[in-house]
């Protein structure tokens, strides 16, 4: 079997073998979430576990549009209905009195550990006179239809209180019995879906729900609005299942049209696609074999790769030197292919180091494939090449009219260039760690769930206070001890409004302590007895109400689990958790107007509590990792020095190599800056891609010492970067922020780089 045979037998079994792999094993991941960081201790991963799996990640806000109020109203109705009865919905409500009577019951029967206004004095024969005599005001009143039902088993108004406080709590506004915003344009629906926020196949379905059972029911020109972390998150995955497809075929498309004008030879071109092609399912299968999955965006990114690992059969086939045939050209440009391999590889570093599991994956899949491409490269190219085959590249004017640039312009060029670029990163704020740079959603969207939080009454999910604690119990005692100090916030206008779960679900402890509040049935009955002296009720007419009172003394206490099935253990659900032997109880904040002195406000309760700024945390998160990042990228740029001294035997080409491709760093990142737009971590995390196609460039441009530049040196940089920008271009014009920021700099970066090479070469030919 000759050499190129069995090389070819080889690789393709190889490549059956990753291929088999991924059919078999392939599960493609489109959360987009995989690109937020983990958390560094357990409160920030439970932070960040909250926004994946939380209770309130499976809240759907809807709003109907269009037609009359009549027709948006009976749509309302007939929605709320249909969906109760789907198994995608585990709770569905439109603010109308059917649903909301389960909330109403739940309260009613556990009304005396509930009620704030539970006093001494209400039961005593004075607080129960003034209450039946309060009672004979409300049955001749015309206007008091809703407490006339409460009268008999309830005479002392606990029922009424709770009313009025869950009014004051959901303060969205009514028209005809369902929930409307307050210009009274949509009828409003909050829905829970039955799966948790982060599995994007159930949400995808309870949208599909909605939107089908909508669409059977809309009257002409309604239309429906919806928000929720899921359903968010759904659209997402649709943009970035969408985005990395265009991404992928530009890049593809941008590539081969380069090759075909350069080589001229469809042979030659399908051929340079060979080591990409195996690299690209080394990578995938290294990734999915890794991490179990594959994100959309990693395979995008991958398919970008196809712009840099092109490069290494460009270098070997533009180089020159010798044939192919003879092995003398690759023999020639060996060294400079293994270290431009090494380095490239190692640009994966701040990847790989960055703690996302989205950006891990795309350093997995840059290493395995460029090291995959390299070695496809070295061992398939040459033998693969139709014999007789040579690079002619095109020539402008005469051959003797190459580049020549005297040095001191080139010098100057840089001095200025660099000069420039210090300049604009020392006036402007480098780095921007706002975490609403990651989001690929349109604004439109985030406006729109802003719209319906408002209009539904739903507080701003950014600030809470967090109240922790070992167990159940000492968590809600610490949250009833915020009552005091958060009142008085508001008081203050530190604070809008707040919701405190202890108001659904107070402790034992202070169930307990209004239990004793009541009294036995025989004091009770005496004392009514007594208040209903000269009043005009039968002597039996409150026996409910003293049941009641002895049913409550007797029952168990106030669970979570009695609220199941009612929109209030939606609230309990969402606020309280547990989890790794400790309870962590969260009150919502609303119109939080000094962060910081409501902190120290709270402070005073004790050390358990703490206000959380959510956009905040995930702020100083991207912080923190953008920090790692510079570690990385810093380790990164030794490690290529290192093996460019080792592989050059000399340090100080090793520095002539690494330090136009770090000015050219310096000018990108000056760039990006000067346009107005703040560097990301991704644009971080992007510097070592930058670094690793300049020394490439700066490798494969010069010679070994002692050695003149090659007359193809720079056509071989013309079509190695010209492969480049058409994959990185592609990816610079993604919505995806993560693809968006690498593409623009390793785009920004090839230019840069590509200018420097230019400068040096035209410098040195000067010389020659």
């Amino acid at each position: 079997m000759s050499a190129r045979l069995r090389a070819i037998v080889v690789a393709l079994a190889l490549a059956l073998a990753a291929a088999g792999f991924l059919v078999q094993r392939l599960v493609v991941d489109s959360d987009f979430t995989a690109f937020l960081p983990r958390g560094a201790d357990a409160r920030q991963a439970w932070l960040l576990g909250q926004l994946r799996e939380g209770p309130a990640a499976r809240l759907i806000l809807a709003g109907i549009a269009g037609g009359s109020a009549e027709e948006r109203v009976a749509t309302s109705r007939s929605l709320v209905d249909a969906l109760a009865a789907r198994p995608e919905f585990a709770y569905v409500s439109n603010g109308g009195l059917d649903v909301a009577q389960k909330d109403l019951e739940v309260l009613a029967r556990h009304r005396y550990v509930l009620s704030p206004a539970l006093s001494t004095t209400r039961f005593s024969e004075a607080g129960l006179r003034q209450a039946l005599e309060e009672g004979i005001a409300t049955l001749q009143s015309s206007f008091a239809v809703l407490e006339k039902p409460f009268l008999w088993r309830d005479p002392t108004g606990e029922t009424l209180v709770l009313m009025k406080r869950m009014a004051r709590d959901l303060a969205t506004r009514r028209e005809q019995g369902v929930w409307v915003d307050p210009a009274g344009e949509r009828a409003l629906m909050v829905l829970q879906t039955s799966s948790t926020g982060s599995d994007l196949a159930g949400q995808a379905a309870a949208i599909a729900a909605l939107e089908s059972e909508f669409a059977r029911r809309a009257s002409a020109g309604q239309t429906i609005v919806y928000s929720s972390p899921g359903t968010m998150a759904v659209a997402s995955r649709a943009i970035v299942e969408r985005d990395a497809q265009r991404v992928s075929l530009l890049s593809a498309l941008g590539v081969l049209v380069v090759l075909l004008v350069a080589y001229r030879s469809l042979p030659v071109v399908a051929i340079s696609f060979v080591p990409a092609s195996l690299g690209l399912l080394a990578g995938a299968a290294a990734v999915q074999a890794v991490f179990g999955s594959v994100h959309a965006i990693t395979l995008a990114f991958g398919a970008t790769l196809l712009g840099e690992s092109v490069d290494y059969p460009s270098y070997l086939l533009t180089s020159g030197a010798g044939s192919l045939e003879a092995g003398g050209r690759r023999n020639a440009v060996a060294r400079s292919m293994g270290l431009a391999v090494a380095t490239t590889a190692c640009g994966s570093l701040a990847l790989l180091l960055s703690g996302f599991d989205g950006l891990m994956q795309l350093g997995l899949m840059t290493a395995v494939g460029i090291v995959s491409a390299g070695a496809a490269t070295w061992w398939l190219v040459p033998s693969l090449v139709p014999a007789g085959w040579r690079f002619r590249p095109w020539r402008i004017g005469h051959p003797e009219a190459s580049l020549r640039v005297p040095i001191a312009v080139t010098v100057a060029a840089f001095a200025t260039l660099t000069v420039a670029a210090v300049a604009v990163l020392a006036t402007r704020p480098l780095w921007d760690d706002d975490p609403a740079r990651m989001n690929p959603l349109p604004p439109s969207l985030a406006l729109q769930d802003r719209m319906l939080r408002e209009a539904v009454g739903a507080p701003d999910a950014r600030y809470f206070a967090l109240v922790r604690a070992p167990t159940l119990q000492a968590a809600l005692e610490r949250a009833e001890a915020l009552e005091a100090p958060l009142a008085a916030a508001v008081a203050q206008r530190l604070l809008g409004r707040y919701t405190l779960v202890t108001d659904d679900l107070p402790s034992d402890a202070t169930q307990r302590r209004r239990l004793a509040i009541l009294p036995g049935a025989d004091a009770l009955r005496s004392r009514l007895r007594e208040a209903q002296q000269g009043l005009p009720y039968r002597p039996e007419a409150f026996a409910a109400f003293v049941k009641d009172v002895g049913d409550a003394k007797a029952a168990p206490l106030l669970k979570a689990s009695d609220y199941a099935g009612t929109g209030i253990g939606l609230r309990v659900d969402a606020l309280v958790s547990q989890d790794g032997g400790e309870t962590r109880v969260i009150v919502p904040l609303a119109g939080v107007a000094d962060a910081g002195a409501l902190g120290r406000a709270l402070a005073a309760a004790g050390d358990f509590v703490a206000i959380v700024d959510l956009r905040g945390e995930v702020g100083a998160l991207l912080g923190a990792f953008r920090e790692r990042a510079l570690v990385a990228t810093a380790l990164g740029v030794a490690m290529i020095y290192g093996i460019l001294t080792f592989g050059l035997d000399s340090p100080v080409r090793a520095a002539r190599v690494v330090a136009p491709a770090l000015l050219a760093v310096l000018w990108t990142l000056a760039a990006i800056a000067g346009t107005g737009h703040a560097l990301t971590l991704f644009h971080l995390l992007a510097v070592l891609f930058v670094i690793g196609v300049g020394v490439n460039y700066m490798l494969f441009a010069f010679p070994a010492k002692g050695e003149r530049i090659a007359d193809t040196a720079l056509a071989s940089l013309a079509v190695v970067s010209a492969t480049t920008l058409c994959a990185f271009g592609a990816m610079a014009t993604s919505s995806i922020p993560v693809l968006r920021a690498l593409g623009v700099t390793v785009t920004l970066g090839v230019v840069a780089t590509l200018l420097a090479s230019a400068l040096l070469i035209a410098a040195m030919r000067r010389r020659t």
